[in-house]
């Protein structure tokens, strides 16, 4: 799926996930780098927050994905899932007639390293907090609270 984010907006092309609630996007370290094998175009393109005007750096921590959601058994592993360094900024996603959302504020996390070969939109209902004080609603929280869709759950009802 083709999202945009920041300020100036920057296009990525992403995968839907549902093994985090975190958008994640390939960053420009990695994947420009010619001993990679990949550049960033073959890897979905790449988000660069210091080109964005409304970038919120919260800092570098760990992906925390839910590994059972990923591959079968990796629970049972110390498989390492890659770090981030995440921050605040805007989600866009359009379609063909014009129509836009746009979702402020969310939790990105640019990955520059081999962990990742494309960027993930995180469908996860999980919160993420980065100090006990905090708590970073999932971009699907945010959707139900902000009236954009009438469920979090796909029920028969709403199907």
């Amino acid at each position: 799926m083709t999202l945009r984010l920041g300020n100036p907006v920057q296009t990525v092309y992403l995968l839907a996930g549902m093994s985090s609630s975190i958008t994640t996007a390939v960053g420009s370290v990695w994947c420009n780098d010619p001993n990679s094998g990949l550049p960033c175009d073959l890897r979905g393109r790449s988000f660069t927050p210091a080109n964005s005007n409304t970038w919120t750096e919260i800092g570098q921590y760990e992906l925390e994905l839910t590994p059972e959601l990923i591959e079968t058994n990796l629970r049972y592993t110390s498989k390492d899932f890659g770090f981030g360094q995440f921050g605040r900024d805007s989600i866009k996603i359009g379609n063909e007639d014009g129509r836009e959302l746009v979702m402020d504020n969310q939790t990105i996390a640019v990955v520059n390293d081999t962990t990742h070969l494309l960027g993930s939109l995180g469908l996860s209902l999980k919160s993420r907090s980065f100090v006990a004080e905090e708590q970073y609603p999932s971009f699907v929280s945010l959707l139900f609270e902000t009236k954009t869709i009438p469920s979090k759950y796909l029920t028969r009802s709403n199907c």
